[in-house]
């Protein structure tokens, strides 16, 4: 009654598992008894076999010793050749047998016994046989000896029949002896082979029922929850701004709802056995996002996390998730359900309300530096204007004409250098504030490299510097005019002011159907690695620049202008060896092909 109280407590599928395991102990127990019997069965036949064998040998070691003694008669009688012939060869073949015999009954302690005292017995008549005959060849033998030779054969022969008896005895006592052990073997196995059957026959009819009863308790079941089902789905229906669904432990979707085609687009039958990973972007496909939030909601019990998510349409929208794991009577995750909000809106406010606080903080920068800058760099120009001015007061007559051009070209040379700082700063406020387009046209860029080049050369006689120009391709190209200027002069600028005078400046350019390439080097004091990295940022400048005058504009503002034309550059330096600068800008597809 107990047990019966117990099995019923458990679960439908262990008390399944508890009736199959017993249906199945019960067949491995029947297989082993069929085995057993059959096995009984070969050993009793194998032993039956064994034991005919040995009464076969007997018998034939009786005929034998019959034919020896028949043959060895015959000689004492006649003195034939042949018959002495046939005595030699029966007794080969009764050595043969004997030992035969001896071979097979050798498992057998109490018959190896008797087949002793038989070969003892077989011995004597071997040696009694061989003496008889030994004295058939002498001379003086008469009837008499004849008579009392064969008479002694015969009573060899007479013992040696009442041994193999013995012999055949002890083996017909054993076949019966195995033939009840088997008979009994048979009986035992059918008996338990028929109990073993009617516990099998038992368990299938009580695991019939027992599925047929959690099958009926499982329909009612199924019917209460499939009424729960559609009154969930009205109210999960209802609600329209969230994507609610079910998954299984693996997160392949189970069902499917409005709000969810609402946000993401899909079908019901779309979605239902897919992964959630259909709703994540590549780059979160790639480092594995969607198992990891399902692996957080395993272990936290909920998680929560927001980021972007694809639609059917293949557009994208920032999402907030929250998975929960659903639990079973046992405590083990079953499944996860998901609930997914737009929050585009939310995001792109905030995208807004920190990329306004980021430019905020970036002008404040840049008027910290602008006003650092200035009260820097503005300094050496204002004190020499200023000396000039104080000196050109004293030089008032003609002979002083000299002095006073000196000291003119100081005050405009001073002016023209806080006019470029003053022009790096407003072409850098403009490319900021989007004010700063390209506008392609068609030109000669040899002609604008000389020109570029020959400006510098009518500045940079006192220095000495050497230009060393180079074109291939074609002279005629699509670009911003303005911009390729400015990038020109600012490289070009770089070029003389840090590398040492008389050393030569290389400037190539590059044209072909697919872009074009600026090439600037020079022999200069060239840049670290570690400044290379950062020498495009604004107001960077290398930490071997120090002593040549300079904003830490002018570099940025390159690069802003070659981002305008989608191009890039790229630097290539060593510390006091040069530095070679290469800008490449690609050409519009439209306008090469028109060109």
């Amino acid at each position: 009654m107990a047990t019966s109280t117990f099995i019923h407590l458990l679960s439908f599928p262990r008390r399944l598992l508890i009736y199959y395991i017993t249906i199945l102990i019960g067949l491995i127990a029947i297989g082993i008894f069929f085995y057993r019997n059959i096995q009984t069965f070969h050993s009793t036949a194998e032993l039956l076999k064994h034991t005919q064998e040995v009464i076969n040998e007997t018998h034939v070691l009786t005929a034998l010793t019959k034919d020896l003694q028949w043959e060895s008669r015959n000689f004492l009688h006649t003195g034939d050749t042949a018959a002495l012939n046939a005595y030699r060869h029966v007794r080969k073949v009764m050595d043969a047998t004997a030992d035969t015999l001896a071979a097979l009954i050798a498992d057998n302690p109490v018959q190896r016994v008797n087949v002793a005292a038989l070969q003892h017995q077989l011995n004597n008549l071997k040696n009694f046989s061989a003496q008889a005959i030994s004295r058939k060849n002498q001379l003086g033998y008469s009837d008499a000896a004849f008579n009392a030779d064969v008479k002694q054969l015969i009573a060899f022969r007479q013992t040696i029949a009442g041994q193999v008896n013995r012999i055949v005895n002890v083996e017909k006592h054993l076949i019966t002896l195995r033939e009840a052990a088997k008979n009994r073997s048979m009986a035992t196995g059918s008996k338990i082979l028929m109990a073993a059957g009617a516990l099998v026959f038992s368990l299938l009819l009580l695991s019939f029922f027992t599925i047929y009863h959690h099958f009926q308790g499982r329909q009612q079941a199924e019917k209460i929850v499939s009424e729960s089902e559609a009154r969930f789905q009205l109210l999960i229906n209802s609600i329209k701004d969230l994507a609610i669904f079910m998954t299984d432990r693996e997160g392949n979707i189970l069902n499917w709802y409005k709000g969810a085609f609402n946000l993401k687009g899909y079908q019901h039958e779309e979605v239902i056995g897919a992964n959630i990973a259909i709703f994540y972007t590549p780059e979160d496909i790639e480092k594995g996002e969607p198992a990891y939030n399902l692996e957080m909601a395993r272990k936290q019990g909920s998680y929560e996390t927001e980021g972007w998510r694809v639609r059917k349409n293949g557009s994208r929208f920032w999402a907030n998730v929250l998975i929960t794991a659903i639990y079973d009577a046992a405590g083990k995750v079953q499944g996860f359900v998901k609930v997914t909000r737009d929050f585009s809106l939310h995001k792109k406010a905030e995208e807004e309300k920190q990329a306004a606080l980021e430019k905020e903080k970036q002008l404040n920068r840049m008027k910290s530096n602008f006003v650092s800058l200035a009260s820097h760099e503005f300094r050496t120009p204002l004190s020499t204007i200023l000396s000039s001015v104080s000196l050109l007061e004293q030089y008032r007559s003609t002979e002083m004409q000299h002095n006073r051009d000196r000291h003119i070209g100081r005050i405009k040379a001073s002016v023209s250098d806080m006019v470029a700082i003053l022009e790096e700063f407003l072409s850098l406020e403009k490319i900021d504030e989007g004010k700063v387009d390209a506008k392609r046209e068609y030109y000669n860029i040899r002609e604008q490299v000389s020109r570029v080049c020959a400006k510098f050369a009518a500045a940079a006689t006192q220095s000495g510097h050497v230009f060393i120009t180079a074109h291939h391709g074609s002279d005629v190209v699509f670009l911003d005019r303005i911009f390729t200027d400015h990038i020109l002069t600012n490289l070009i600028s770089n070029a003389i002011k840090y590398s040492p005078a008389q050393s030569h400046v290389y400037v190539s350019t590059y044209t072909d159907a697919e872009s074009v390439k600026l090439v600037i080097k020079d022999e200069g004091i060239g840049i670290s690695p570690q400044d290379q990295q950062q020498l495009f940022e604004r107001f960077f400048r290398a930490s071997n620049a120090s002593h040549v005058k300079g904003t830490g504009l002018g570099l940025h503002i390159v690069k802003r202008y070659v981002d305008l034309l989608d191009g890039h550059i790229a630097v290539k330096s060593e510390l006091d060896k040069g530095t070679e600068f290469i800008v490449v800008i690609p050409v519009e597809r439209s306008e090469a092909a028109a060109s």
